[in-house]
């Protein structure tokens, strides 16, 4: 017998059939989504669901004729994309990066590709939302609005659809068995890193470096208030300061420039631009109730019922003002609709656009829809946890369906008819796609050379400085914070009073000597010389013979006030480093891309090709797709003890500190004790201070150091490093016979220990290389770390025997460490030993 004979509104009709199959069933007010029954939603009522008759009767009392929610478990999430809010081109973009999302058990009201997808995923996760127009919906947040419900805006009905996008007539008899599988990439990237717990669920998790990125992008915008719009603005940003600083991790907000205070003072410093006092009581006041807001806004728990309001606007709107207008297209004829987007990529609302070989790319800056943060991460041995990062920008590579995306994003998009005129419609995607096809035919589209974000000294020693695209070079110059400007004309005091900045950032470092020190002052000043001296650059490896001697906080330096790519972990399997290095070339734009905490010997055959070219190719991961991309990156490396075989060593510069000390990381006394945030306040300064110093050098006529030199590929940036130091006064020498010293393992070191190893195993019997492979592979008398670095990347791999049999035949008749390797007939190899 059913419950409700004569249902009264949606949530009668189909609680039961709900909760027989087990989706349990919330009733909301008639033709309303919210607010939902108290006590059977969010963190604070984990666990408890609508199962019984009596729960069943109990919401239906409570809210008469009213529309039905679901409540999720544990397992399954909503990804609930709003396309009106741009929530297609977010999943596009996120797609691309993460692969694409299987088709799954759906819900909407509506036809434009707006609905809740569902999936299963594992629990015991928080979770998370991921850009604009995307909401993530679980158990710990809030509920679906389910059939038969009405929209309250529109009165369409809810519906349930199939992963075929077959209609339901009703509830899915199976319930969230027909929900797909979440792919592993997607769980990532939707959740924070801690578990649940029992308790409530805490705010999800914001990176420092993307907050940071979003503080200033929200000081930058409160200072642009106009009169009639200052007091919203305030109150709006301390929403935003309040929401970012509620989801840093509890580690972080010490840090001195994400601390409450440290935010609402910046926010305070801001008000002068705005004309108002930094102490106004008004100001301070509309701050602080944004702010409370804020912390509030990212909560997982739709049981608060507390408000702060919003303030009314203090002036009249600004007399005169036009809005920019925005594009337009209109696709009811294929034929337009494909010479509008040829004409349209690249210029006004689509102006991110570029061409970068025969790809059409977006290029994006932290915060900005489109950059999606890495989700490597490794935890460190004092059980912190360091995140992969990706830098200041992205450049992400557009095909069809994130082109249409896009469009349809910052353009209005519509379609003429002739009864009712131009109404809503999307782009086309097989259009995007036939533009894409010949992309030499995009006429607003410009040619990418490269993307910087620092400024760049010029052959006449001018500063490239203003921001955006440049026609000469090609580059696109995308500052992540102002720098101060430089004179045009500079001196050699200029130039030292400058060097004597960047000295003072690393003066508490204990550098071996000062080559090590002119070597990493090398590598920070290369990004800003990449006109005057292109790629490639040698490898910076920055060593210590301890853990917490500073090589970690050294490189840091580097990526902070120049911007780069940070990886926690370097793949060392030959085709594994290939791919992160494809990926770092292809999708970032920092200027220094760093691998930490290198250990033991490297040897890369991989990483020697990259060092001595300019340009990189290699397959995209998981794609048939050939990608060539400039290598004008300074790779960097750190480590413990770190030792580079084969061919590195020549193509590497050293920076090496040692404390001598047991515990390094106990030292006192420092001239910066938060060297962090005294960089990150700085940064500005620092920068000025690089272009300063190699300007100089430039309008001085590029004065040489003497000395001897290289003639390999890196022979013009050592001697125009060393230049532009001793210009500036410094007496440390750029790669420095002292500083090489360290980099061991050459060619016959390596040689001399494969003969050894080969003769404890063989002895003077004669051998085949193919009986070598089985014994390396099981271990049987030689290891993989006797071999060269180019054939310890291919074992276990077929033709590994074939390579060492070419090795071999390039060492045959040589004599190393008193073996000397012969030929014994066709296949065969011996060796003897001048001891026997």
């Amino acid at each position: 017998m059913t419950l409700f004979p004569d249902p009264a509104g949606p949530y009668e009709a189909a609680a039961e059939a709900y909760r027989d199959a087990g989706m349990a069933p919330i009733s909301l007010p008639c033709k309303a989504k919210s607010p939902p029954v108290a006590g059977h939603t969010g963190s604070k009522h984990r666990g408890v669901y609508a199962e019984t008759d009596a729960d069943l009767r109990f919401h239906a009392q409570m809210r008469r004729k009213g529309n039905v929610g679901v409540r999720l478990p544990e397992d399954v999430v909503g990804i609930d994309v709003d396309v009106r809010h741009a929530g297609d081109t977010t999943v596009a973009m996120l797609a691309a990066a993460l692969g694409p999302l299987p088709p799954t058990l759906h819900s909407t009201s509506r036809d434009d590709g707006s609905r809740i997808a569902f999936y299963r995923v594992p629990t015991g996760l928080r979770w998370r939302d991921v850009g604009e127009g995307v909401e993530t919906v679980w158990w710990g947040s809030r509920y679906a609005v389910a059939w038969p419900s009405v929209h309250p805006d529109t009165g369409a009905v809810y519906h349930w659809h199939t992963a075929d996008d077959e209609r339901l007539d009703g509830v899915p008899s199976e319930g969230w068995a027909l929900a797909a599988a979440l792919p592993a990439a997607w769980v990532d990237a939707l959740t924070s890193d801690v578990e649940e717990s029992d308790g409530p669920v805490d705010l999800a998790v914001l990176r420092p470096d993307v907050a940071r990125a979003r503080v200033r992008g929200t000081l930058d915008w409160l200072r642009e208030a106009k009169d009639g719009e200052r007091n919203k603005r305030i109150y709006d940003a301390g929403v935003l300061l309040g929401g970012f600083w509620a989801r840093l991790p509890d580690d972080v907000t010490e840090e001195d420039d994400l601390t409450h205070e440290a935010l609402q003072e910046a926010a305070r410093k801001a008000f002068a631009d705005l004309g108002v006092a930094p102490d106004e009581p008004k100001a301070n006041d509309t701050l602080q109730r944004g702010w409370e807001a804020g912390l509030r806004a990212p909560a997982a728990d739709n049981d608060w019922d507390g408000d702060v309001g919003s303030p009314a606007d203090d002036f009249a709107p600004e007399p005169g003002e036009r809005p920019r207008k925005r594009m337009s297209v209109d696709v009811a004829n294929d034929s337009d609709a494909l010479q509008w987007c040829k004409r349209a990529v690249g210029t006004g609302d689509l102006a991110g656009m570029f061409l970068r070989g025969d790809e059409l790319v977006y290029t994006a800056r932290v915060g900005e829809a489109g950059y999606v943060p890495p989700a490597g991460k490794k935890e460190q041995e004092d059980g912190t946890v360091r995140y992969d990062e990706d830098g200041p920008a992205q450049v992400r590579r557009l095909s069809a369906r994130t082109l249409a995306a896009y469009v349809d994003h910052h353009t209005r998009v519509y379609k003429s008819t002739q009864k009712a005129g131009p109404v809503p419609a999307i782009f086309p995607e097989v259009i995007a796609g036939r533009a894409l096809s010949a992309p030499e035919l995009l006429g607003g589209a410009r040619r990418l050379n490269g993307v910087t974000t620092v400024p760049l000294v010029l052959h006449d020693g001018s500063v490239l400085s203003e921001p955006g695209y440049h026609r000469g070079s090609g580059l696109l110059y995308l500052p992540t914070r102002e720098t101060p400007a430089v004179p045009g004309r500079l001196t050699r005091a200029d130039a030292e009073a400058a060097l004597a900045t960047l000295l003072d950032v690393v003066a508490d470092f204990p550098f071996v000597s000062e080559h090590d020190r002119a070597n990493w002052l090398a590598a920070l000043l290369t990004p800003v010389m990449k006109v005057l001296v292109p790629p490639p650059y040698p490898l910076v490896a920055i060593g210590a013979p301890s853990a917490g001697s500073g090589k970690s906080l050294l490189a840091w330096v580097l990526r902070e006030v120049v911007g780069g790519v940070f990886r926690s972990e370097m793949a060392r399997d030959g085709q594994e480093l290939r791919k992160q290095i494809t990926t770092i070339l292809d999708k970032t734009v920092g200027a220094f891309a760093q691998f930490d905490n290198v250990r033991g010997t490297l040897r890369s055959s991989a990483l020697e090709g990259l060092l001595t070219s300019d340009v990189w190719s290699d397959r995209l991961l998981g794609e048939n797709t050939e990608v060539t991309a400039p290598n004008d990156r300074v790779w960097v490396l750190t480590g413990n003890n770190l030792s580079l075989g084969g061919d590195l060593r020549r193509r590497t510069v050293w920076s090496w500190i040692d404390a001598k000390m047991e515990r390094p990381e106990e030292r006192t006394a420092f001239r910066h004790t938060n060297l962090k945030a005294h960089v990150r306040e700085h940064r500005g300064d620092l920068l000025a201070a690089m272009v300063t110093v190699v300007a100089a050098w430039v309008q001085a006529g590029r004065p040489s150091a003497g000395g001897g030199g290289r003639s390999d590929d890196f022979a013009e940036w050592q001697q125009a490093t060393r230049g532009v130091l001793a210009f500036g006064g410094f007496t440390g020498v750029v790669n420095h016979a002292d500083t090489v010293r360290r980099s061991n393992l050459s060619d016959e070191d390596e040689a001399g220990t494969l003969f050894e190893a080969l003769f404890r195993r063989w002895g003077s019997r004669p051998w085949t290389p193919r009986e070598t492979s089985d014994a390396v592979e099981i271990e049987d008398g030689i290891v993989e770390d006797d071999l060269p670095g180019r054939l310890a990347e291919k074992v276990g791999r077929p033709g590994f025997s074939k390579s060492l049999g070419w090795w071999l035949s390039d060492h045959e008749g040589q004599v190393h460490r008193g073996v000397t390797l012969h030929r014994s007939g066709t296949k065969k190899w011996r060796l003897d030993h001048d001891l026997l």
